[in-house]
């Protein structure tokens, strides 16, 4: 498939999955992340990372307050995703209490993140495990994303640094599940994907 045709088919399909998930009720959206936090609580790989990412929610996207209440609960080290609008450069900024989240200042798209780049994962260590968000995931482990980049570069830079990847897991809704996602050759599979069953 070239370029072009690809590029179009994960526009399609960002459009298509978009337009689901803004039908979804209130109701489904708690249930699916409910059972999602409950299958991420007893995934092998989560209870063994001790540093873990994990990206704070957007209105249409699984809700993870109670992952992030959990990875500090159990005393894991929690990093966030910031971003730099208008690059494709993203960091996993270190937090350090639940309170300094809460507080953390709201961007574009009403995404909150941290101002600074305090500790960053790849200076402290890496990560163990991700928390990776997307538009749409195959049963393969392909992923979309939202077409900045932002994640797919985060993937090459570590990659870069450290040899591998951490663990890297795809949460998503089951409306988000399609049979086949378009990518080039840069697109980074996931690990797993955990999402609902019910």
């Amino acid at each position: 498939m070239a370029d072009k045709t690809i590029k179009a088919a994960k526009k399609l399909m960002r459009t298509e999955v978009t337009n689901i998930l803004s039908t979804m009720s209130e109701a489904n959206r708690e249930q699916q992340s409910n059972e999602i936090f409950e299958k991420l609580m007893n995934n092998e790989k989560f209870k063994q990372s001790q540093r873990v990412s994990v990206f704070i929610n957007m209105a249409d996207e699984i809700k993870t307050a109670k992952i992030i209440e959990e990875i500090f609960k159990q005393g894991k080290r929690c990093f966030i995703p910031r971003i730099i609008l208008k690059s494709k450069h993203m960091d996993m900024v270190e937090m350090s209490s639940l309170e300094e989240i809460h507080n953390l200042p709201t961007i574009k798209w009403g995404m909150r993140q941290p101002e600074v780049v305090d500790k960053e994962a790849m200076d402290v260590g890496g990560l163990d495990f991700m928390v990776v968000p997307g538009v749409a995931f195959g049963p393969d482990c392909s992923r979309l994303g939202h077409g900045s980049g932002y994640y797919d570069y985060y993937f090459a830079r570590y990659k870069a640094k450290f040899g591998n990847l951490p663990h890297l897991a795809g949460l998503c809704f089951r409306e988000q599940i399609k049979d086949a996602i378009p990518m080039t050759e840069f697109d980074v599979r996931v690990h797993e994907v955990i999402t609902s069953t019910n």
